[in-house]
């Protein structure tokens, strides 16, 4: 940032994609999300929203900026199974697990270790609330609102072997 360089630093949340094509994608379609994350909240964030967002800010020149880019609200991961289960057709639970729990069963799931360690770091970062932070970023600069987990969920019902379910509101 001192380089006198024009920047742009965008500082995505953690994926909604995570849970559809992701590192979470397989335990989904098994019907339980294991993760040391307690019942603290993030606010998942989806690729597309990124995606804009950079796209957006290179077409209008948008730099000497930084943001912060979240989703439109905070849940913990019991809720993002409750959403994922409405929409998908598919009954998926949160289990909160201790964090060496977690970290040997990516390892035994293949992960290199140096992404274990990764993955430890981020839920660290859960679980002292770092990641539950809403902030306006994404419409800031789009002009439109970030898409909800319920909206992610429900184009993605596919993806955990069932189609999309009437809206739950």
């Amino acid at each position: 940032m001192g380089s006198g360089v024009p920047y742009t630093i965008i500082r995505p949340n953690f994926f909604m994609e995570n849970f559809s094509t992701g590192f979470l994608a397989p335990m989904v379609k098994t019907g339980a999300i294991y993760l040391a994350a307690d019942n603290a909240k993030t606010s998942f964030i989806s690729v597309v929203d990124i995606a804009e967002v950079t796209a957006t800010a290179f077409a209008k020149a948008l730099t000497g900026k930084e943001y912060n880019l979240t989703g439109p609200e905070a849940l913990d991961h019991t809720q993002v199974a409750a959403i994922i289960s409405q929409l998908s057709g598919k009954r998926v639970t949160y289990q909160a697990i201790p964090e060496e729990a977690m970290l040997n069963g990516l390892r035994g799931a293949g992960m290199p270790e140096g992404a274990v360690q990764y993955v430890g770091v981020l839920y660290s970062a859960v679980r002292a609330g770092y990641t539950a932070s809403v902030t306006p970023d994404v419409e800031t600069v789009t002009g439109k609102k970030p898409v909800t987990f319920e909206q992610f969920a429900r184009r993605s019902a596919n993806a955990w072997g069932s189609g999309p379910l009437p809206s739950i509101n």
